[in-house]
């Protein structure tokens, strides 16, 4: 007899359930009309060979082979099933709170049971209520009402006694009344999305008024200022005068006020904020006189000063 079941091992790495191989082992024994009287004395065709398993069944008396029952526990002795732990009601209820149901799912057919989707929806709400423990209550209704698209919290009420009265409203809100309201949806949302197009390309042609004074201020930024020739091209440009002895004086004075930064990394970042500030009250283009002193980098102003006077 061939087997079409995964062979047995009973070693520590074992992937089988004990208890679901003895089921697959009857099912397949009792389809080969196998007496169950003789199941037990057929057994080493399921296990592998060397394994621990055989070596336990070949070393298992023959008293305890008679029957399946009498076999079936003795197997379950030497390889039990791993427990399994039991999720607690606040788990069901956590996982209860966690369950939705889609907008684009509404409408269509469970792909396993051919259910329409909110009515599988509700079927699975009911079995975690029960397992939770909280199914003959109002429990957690009002939140799970809340996570429910809008056309199934418009047609199910809130107010639901217990689970079985909750669930049964969702699977009877009709398919037509779901596919109606998705269809108003989908035409509500084209005509937002055409608005919303309207306005961004009204966004991106409509130009921002002039001010009057806007055209002036673009004449005054094009133009240029240059300086005209002189009357006699082959002229000599005259002399530059030197300054007086009050003029020297006063920029004397200036020098011996200005505060020269110091020759440090703080020092030179200082000095290119005076200069900044030098030229934005000056322009680019300074005329200088006694009045002005220019910012000096971290060296001896009084050389230059010598020179200029």
């Amino acid at each position: 007899m061939t087997t079409s079941i995964p062979k047995f091992t009973g070693e520590t790495d074992e992937k089988l359930n004990p208890v679901d191989f003895l089921r697959d082992a009857e099912v397949y024994m009792i389809g080969s009309n196998i007496p169950e009287e003789r199941m037990g004395k057929k057994m080493h065709l399921f296990f592998k060979a060397g394994s621990r398993a055989d070596t336990w069944y070949r070393e298992l008396g023959e008293e305890k082979k008679a029957g399946w029952d009498n076999f079936s526990d003795e197997f379950l002795k030497e390889f039990p099933a791993p427990e399994v732990a039991k999720p607690t009601s606040s788990e069901r209820r956590k996982e209860l709170l966690a369950m939705r149901i889609t907008w684009a799912e509404l409408g269509t057919r469970d792909k396993d049971t051919q259910e329409w989707t909110h009515q599988r929806f509700a079927h699975r709400l009911l079995d975690i209520a029960k397992a939770a423990g909280i199914a003959e209550s109002s429990s957690d209704i009002v939140s799970v009402h809340e996570n429910l698209p809008k056309v199934l919290r418009r047609n199910v009420s809130v107010e639901a006694k217990t689970w079985q009265e909750f669930t049964t409203a969702i699977k009877n809100v009709g398919v037509q009344t779901i596919k109606d309201a998705k269809e108003d949806e989908d035409k509500l949302k084209e005509v937002e999305d055409k608005l919303r197009r309207v306005e961004e390309q009204s966004t991106r042609t409509v130009l921002i008024p002039e001010t009057p004074s806007k055209p002036l201020a673009r004449a005054f930024a094009n133009a240029q200022i240059s300086t005209p020739p002189p009357a006699l091209p082959f002229a000599k440009k005259p002399a530059t005068s030197r300054l007086n002895e009050a003029q020297k004086a006063t920029l004397r004075a200036n020098v011996d006020a200005y505060e020269q930064r110091p020759n440090t990394k703080q020092g030179e970042n200082d000095w290119k904020n005076d200069v900044k500030q030098f030229h934005a009250k000056h322009g680019m283009k300074v005329i200088f006189n006694e009045t002005i002193v220019i910012p000096v980098r971290t060296r001896n102003i009084q050389t230059g000063i010598r020179r200029m006077l």
